[in-house]
Parts: structure tokens; C-alpha cells; sequence
């Protein structure tokens, strides 16, 4: 069954986070604008892109937080994307598990802006229709290979079929045990969308970017990323992942850059000296 106090207590959300969606709600949940927001967001279903620029608008005629307003939004709408993970058949263990990605982006949310909120409301819409599934470390959901072609185990999947793109939420090490457990759930969740015996992953991230990857080294993250085969290296013109590691985001001056960690220290020398930044789209097979 689902309740608030559930979701909180399933996900070990922050005691202050949850206090924040209390007080918020009890602020709105009269509200007849508020009410309509509540509506237009189900009907939504995973298109959540229009809903950011709504939320930010309302908060500022509340005079709140727009993250503290979405993460109460999202808090209260999750409701309904529990009967929609009913209906298609799942438990309410994985409805829990997908549920702990609010917890992670509000812990972002309070380093990168000092308040417990959502940034990315739009990033939800998967989660909201069903359609992205945590299953332990890593996130998954069916989508269509973007590329030619690539072959692994004598199979060859080719542009528009299916392939199950993964997600890395921010939650902790990439321990490889973790890993293995992760893809070994997801070979027995989509086993039905393998081309003869073989399932074939993608991924389009930061960590996949083969400069990024030098700087990994021998690593969780650098065994992590060796497992794909890079077909796609996208450029961008700024570093747009800074908030991942630094919990800010980096215009250009190195020198007010935290360098607490060794991660933190490596990117910096790094952007002392690079103005090479992007993510890649990577690809491997596994066997079922």
C-alpha cells in the first residue's frame, strides 16, 4: 500500500525533506492552482518538460522554494505512479526501489542549493509512468539502439531495436559486486527483450566520456565505464557535469572550485588546462 509516511520511510528520506512536503502540502493542498497542477501533472504521464516552468511560476507566487514546491508535487502525485507500477504488474518492493531516486536528487538538491527539493523535474516522467525501474544499483528502461549496429556473442542489433539503456543514480560507489547484482536483476526483468541469448545494454553518460575516463584511472568508475564499447563521443561546449563533483556548477574559474576530494583535486588540474568536455554512448552484450 501506499502513503506518505511510507515513501518516506521506504526511501530513509531526511527527516527535514519529509517535514519540507509536509509543510508544503498543508500550505496547497487547497489550492485550486495548486489543485490543477496536481491534475495537469498525472495527465502528463512521463512528458514532465512543460512542468518545470508551472512549478517555478506557482512557487514564486507562493514565495517558496520552486525545488521544496516540486518535491512535494512529485511526493504527492507518487500515489498514482504507485497503482501505475500495480497495474503493470509489479510490487510494491519495486515501486519502493524506484522511489529512492527522490531521495537521491534531494540530497543533490541540498549540496548543490542548499535546500531540500527536486532540481530535474523532468527527469520523473519515467519513473512516473512506469517505465524506469531501479533494480539495486543501477536504473534501467526499454529503448530503441540509437546507432548502426554493434555484435556481441553472434548477434547484431541494429538501429530502432530494442535495448534496455541504464542509468546511474547518485548513490554511492560503483562497487562492481554491486554492479553484477544489478545487471543480473535486469537480465531476469528483460529477458523477454534479448535477441536470441543476448541483452544488450547502452548507456549515454558523463563517465562513459574517454578523457573523463584517463582521469578515472584503476577505479570503480573506470572498471565501470570498461565495460562498454564507446560508439558515440558527444561534445559540449561547457562543463555541464561540475555539479555532479563539485556540487556547483564551474564558470570557468578553476581557483574557487572545492578540493576536498581526490576526485575534486583530479578534475580541477584537469580543468586548469582542458576545455574538453562531453559524454559518450556506450553499448555492451551480456548472455541470459
Amino acid at each position: 500500500m501506499w502513503s506518505l509516511e511510507k515513501l518516506f520511510s521506504r526511501t530513509e528520506m531526511p527527516q527535514e525533506a519529509a517535514e519540507t512536503v509536509n509543510a508544503m502540502l498543508a500550505k496547497v493542498q487547497n489550492d485550486s492552482e495548486y489543485k490543477e497542477l496536481y491534475k495537469d501533472t498525472v495527465d502528463c504521464k512521463e512528458n514532465f518538460d512543460n512542468l518545470e516552468e508551472r512549478i517555478a511560476q506557482f512557487a514564486q507566487k507562493l514565495c517558496v522554494r520552486k525545488e521544496e514546491l516540486a518535491l512535494a508535487l512529485l511526493c504527492d502525485v507518487s500515489k498514482v505512479m504507485y497503482e501505475r507500477f500495480i497495474a503493470r504488474g509489479y510490487t510494491d518492493g519495486l515501486f519502493y526501489e524506484a522511489c529512492l531516486d527522490l531521495k537521491y536528487k534531494t540530497i543533490e538538491c541540498k549540496k548543490n542549493r542548499d535546500c531540500y527539493g527536486v532540481m530535474p523535474v523532468s527527469w520523473y516522467g519515467g519513473f512516473f509512468d512506469a517505465k524506469r525501474l531501479q533494480l539495486g544499483r543501477l536504473q534501467y528502461e526499454r529503448m530503441p539502439f540509437q546507432e548502426e549496429s554493434f555484435s556481441f556473442g553472434g548477434e547484431c542489433i541494429t538501429k530502432g531495436q530494442t535495448v534496455i539503456n541504464m542509468h546511474i543514480p547518485s548513490a554511492g560507489p560503483l562497487l562492481p559486486e554491486k554492479v553484477d547484482e544489478s545487471l543480473a536483476r535486469a537480465c531476469e526483468m528483460y529477458k523477454g527483450d534479448a535477441l536470441g541469448k543476448v541483452l544488450f545494454f547502452v548507456c549515454n553518460s558523463w563517465l562513459l566520456f574517454p578523457k573523463y575516463r584517463e582521469l578515472f584511472g584503476k577505479s570503480n568508475v573506470g572498471d565501470f565505464a570498461d565495460r562498454f564499447s564507446i560508439l558515440r563521443i558527444n561534445k559540449q561546449e561547457s562543463f555541464i557535469d561540475a555539479w555532479r563533483i563539485f556540487d556547483m556548477p564551474f564558470e570557468g574559474d578553476v581557483s574557487v572550485l572545492p578540493k576536498n576530494t581526490s576526485r575534486q583535486r583530479i578534475f580541477a588540474k584537469y580543468l586548469e588546462n582542458n576545455r574538453d568536455y562531453g559524454n559518450a554512448y556506450g553499448v555492451f552484450g551480456m548472455y541470459i
